[in-house]
């Protein structure tokens, strides 16, 4: 995964057109954040003569409602600027169309590099009138819902422009290039251990199967017998009480750290001497999401705000244990252990688009959703263990953005100071010290 992608449609960005952007590689995550350096090159082919070529770094939010009546080429749309910077790369001192831009030199595919650089800034910049977010709220993280009405969008991207026409300020060319962002968390996860309120479930396993003398090998008259008496009183039984745990705010990329299950055996009959092993046949892990889109309009009545709410459902882990019993279960089984499992699983995942955030217009929450399959002496039970909202958080903490900074920064200092001369020694072999 890389920082930057290229957007497709009206301004794309790819090296056959006259101008492009070129980030250099982020290290050491594939996302930036607050506090990061941007650095890269616009390229220009220079027989497209420019005037000027100026690079904006840019946020912005989008999104729409639909009119009651549902006509979609008219509906409630409102765009806001979180912030925008720019820099001006290239300037001809030259009267219309020239070659003035050959004066910063060509690389070896015949391109003019324009170097730049931007710090990502960690709060919103633009204010817009009737929102609940001034100058100074935390950026969202990027966001796109799809809907078969409107777009609800959080997007951020660098923009190169091209001037060669009659006017200096109208682009003959522009190209974007989206650049990935996850905002720091305003507190660290290891200060929110709460856990969801979710109940303990009890299941009794009750079958012939349980009992000791029980052979594997019965025909078929035996078990239509012992299945007609099922719920008998001398039918061997085994009560077991199980409970989902998971924390009240997760981090987005490692959700399932935060998840697990506690397990006791309980009451069973005095025939079975020991507690009948209980394994896992199937787990199933939801989360929706829920989009909360106000826009302010001013009406023939007056100022009034128009809201929608939308959904989306995301299955976190869904795998069945086809082959054998499944997977034995025990206190404290963890779900992470569960997502790295072996192949005889069967499996369908998807990540949800963005932790949770409040912005201009837009609010994101999730809810999580826990079942599990369990089975013990080919008895199957189905167990609801957690239904209920949770915070979804990036899982950048401001101690590890600043660390990491911080190696940025001497990486940057040592590049500057340049290697150590060579040692006396191995002066034959040693490479010229370049200050």
């Amino acid at each position: 995964m890389t920082a930057a992608v290229s957007l497709h449609g009206k301004y794309p960005n790819n090296k056959l057109r006259p101008v492009y952007i070129v980030v250099e590689p982020l290290s050491p995550g594939p996302c930036f954040t607050a506090g990061d350096v941007i650095r890269g090159t616009v390229r220009v082919n220079p027989t497209s003569r420019p005037q000027r070529v100026v690079i904006n770094f840019k946020g912005r939010s989008k999104f729409a409602i639909a009119r009651n009546n549902r006509n979609s080429s008219s509906p409630y749309r409102e765009k806001v600027l979180l912030f925008s910077y720019s820099l001006e790369l290239f300037s001809s001192e030259t009267r219309g169309q020239s070659y003035d831009i050959l004066n910063f030199g060509v690389n070896e595919h015949n391109r003019v590099e324009l170097p730049f650089e931007f710090t990502f800034p960690s709060q919103v910049h633009k204010e817009a009138f009737g929102f609940e977010c001034k100058a100074g709220h935390a950026l969202p993280p990027p966001f796109l819902h799809y809907d078969l009405k409107h777009d609800q969008v959080v997007e951020y991207y660098l923009e190169a422009e091209l001037f060669n026409g009659p006017t200096r300020f109208s682009p003959a060319e522009t190209a974007r290039l989206s650049i990935r962002f996850m905002p720091p968390d305003p507190v660290l996860l290891e200060e929110n251990t709460q856990l969801v309120r979710s109940p303990q479930a009890s299941r009794r396993f009750q079958t012939h199967r349980l009992h000791p003398n029980y052979d594997p090998n019965e025909g078929l008259l035996k078990r239509i017998r012992f299945g007609m008496k099922k719920d008998d009183e001398g039918t061997p039984y085994a009560d077991i009480t199980v409970k989902g745990n998971i924390h009240r705010t997760v981090a987005i990329n490692a959700m399932f750290r935060s998840m697990s299950i506690s397990f006791a055996h309980k009451t069973r009959s005095p025939t079975i001497a020991e507690p009948p092993a209980v394994f896992l046949h199937e787990i199933r892990v939801r989360l929706r999401s829920t989009v909360y889109v106000r826009v302010p309009c001013i009406g023939l009545t007056g100022e009034r705000d128009i809201h929608d709410t939308l959904y989306r459902k995301f299955t976190l882990l869904n795998r069945r244990f086809d082959r054998g019993q499944g997977v034995p279960v025990y206190d404290g089984l963890s779900l992470q252990d569960l997502k790295h499992g072996t192949p005889q699983m069967r499996m369908d995942e998807t990540q949800p688009d963005a932790p949770d955030f409040q912005s201009y217009g837009l609010n994101l929450m999730h809810n999580i959703e826990l079942m599990i399959w369990l089975e013990c002496a080919g008895e199957k039970r189905e167990v609801m263990l957690c239904n209920a909202p949770i915070k979804i958080v990036s899982g950048v903490s401001p101690a590890e953005q600043e660390a990491v900074q911080d190696i940025v920064r001497r990486a940057e200092e040592d590049a500057i100071e340049g290697p150590p001369p060579p040692i006396d020694d191995d002066k034959e072999h040693a490479a010229p010290y370049e200050a």
